[in-house]
Order: C-alpha cells, then sequence, then structure tokens
C-alpha cells in the first residue's frame, strides 16, 4: 500500500466514523426510499461537492430505465435541493481538522437493506459544469483545510501548480 493509500484509509476509517454517528445518514435514506415505487429496484444518488458547489444526480433503477448501467437499467434525474443540501450536511458532518473531507458520495437503498454511502477524495472529481476555477480550489482547500500529508495528488497539483510544472 502506497503511503497515499495509506492516509486516505486512514481518512476513510474516520469519515465512516462520523457518518455512523450522524443522523442525516437516516435521514437521506428516508428521502431516498420515497422514490422506491413499485417495480424500483433501487435508487442512488451519485454527488460532487467543493467550494460549495454540489452536482448530484438521482438514478432509480427499474426494468423500463432509459439507460444501461452496472446495475441494470435506470433512470436519472437532478437531485432535489433537499438532498443536495443533505449531501452538504454529510460533508460537513466528515469534516477533520488534519484529514479534510471528501468531494465525491454515492448513496444508495434498495428493498429490505439499508442505505450504503461510500465517500471519496482519491480520484479526481468529474470536471463541474462549468469547471471550478484554481481560486475556487484554493476556497475549498481554506473552507475544508487539511495537512498536506492528506492531500490527494491531483488535489495538490491544483493547489502547488507551480511546483508540478517545475517537477515536469
Amino acid at each position: 500500500m502506497t503511503d497515499d493509500n495509506a492516509l486516505a484509509a486512514v481518512r476513510q476509517a474516520e469519515w465512516s466514523r462520523k457518518v455512523s454517528q450522524s443522523t442525516v445518514p437516516t435521514r437521506l435514506d428516508a428521502l431516498l426510499r420515497d422514490l422506491l415505487t413499485d417495480g424500483v429496484t433501487g435508487v442512488t444518488v451519485s454527488a460532487v461537492l467543493a467550494a460549495r458547489h454540489v452536482q448530484a444526480a438521482v438514478d432509480i433503477h427499474h426494468p423500463s430505465g432509459e439507460h444501461q448501467g452496472p446495475r441494470g437499467p435506470f433512470t436519472r434525474i437532478v437531485a432535489s435541493r433537499e438532498i443536495a443540501e443533505l449531501l452538504e450536511a454529510l460533508q460537513r458532518t466528515c469534516y477533520h481538522r488534519h484529514f479534510g473531507t471528501w468531494f465525491q458520495v454515492e448513496a444508495s437503498v434498495e428493498p429490505g437493506r439499508g442505505i450504503e454511502i461510500h465517500v471519496d477524495d482519491m480520484k479526481e472529481p468529474p470536471t463541474f459544469d462549468p469547471p471550478l476555477s484554481e481560486l475556487e480550489w484554493q476556497a475549498e482547500w481554506f473552507l475544508h483545510r487539511r495537512d498536506d500529508e492528506h492531500l490527494p495528488p491531483w488535489w495538490r497539483t491544483k493547489l502547488y501548480p507551480d511546483e508540478h510544472a517545475a517537477l515536469a
């Protein structure tokens, strides 16, 4: 395991602990379960959050979905403001002064199963529409500051472009 991966595992463990102590997952679970109508086999919300921007989509898995994915056919809708606000609250809940917080989240529910939540900061988030500027990434670092050793490599490059240009 590389140092970056080992540090990511430490962050993941802390964020999982904070998620388990929060009431936000229960509230998110209730909102997503409202979408589990007849024929729906599951609901997944995927989001990217940074610099107070939220891009979130909800995939409703059902046999007549317009798109095909790893879990079968689904219909994608824009997440409600209420869902987006809960995801922001979850991100704030997970913040740790040394580790920062995550940028990507996926939460899913299925009939008869509890909510599953996965968060990530190691993969560079997909480009926002419109893309975040260097200044916005710096603002994100200010809002969710973390120790330098806990900066994922992709984010380190955004925060310190001159250092990485010199190494190239």
